[in-house]
């Protein structure tokens, strides 16, 4: 599972609402890494988690700016 995007990156109280009832699917998050400031790609769920969770960060600006460069050059 991955959370991306700023919602996904930012909003622990979110991703742990969002996971809460999910232990009968065996996802498990650890409180300490879901609440960690940290950036790029990282972990968050517990140790004894079978299914890992992830946050990744989504660089919206940086495929927007592809995409448009991409139209410039094509003329659309």
């Amino acid at each position: 599972m991955v959370f991306a995007g700023g919602v996904g990156e930012h909003d622990a109280p979110g991703r742990a609402e969002i996971l809460a009832d999910l232990q009968d699917l065996g996802i498990s998050i650890s409180s300490s890494l879901n609440e960690a400031k940290a950036s790029g790609v990282r972990r968050i769920s517990a140790s004894e988690s079978k299914t890992t969770v992830f946050v990744v960060p989504a660089q919206e600006d940086l495929m927007i700016a592809m995409h448009v460069d991409q139209m410039a050059r094509s003329g659309t």
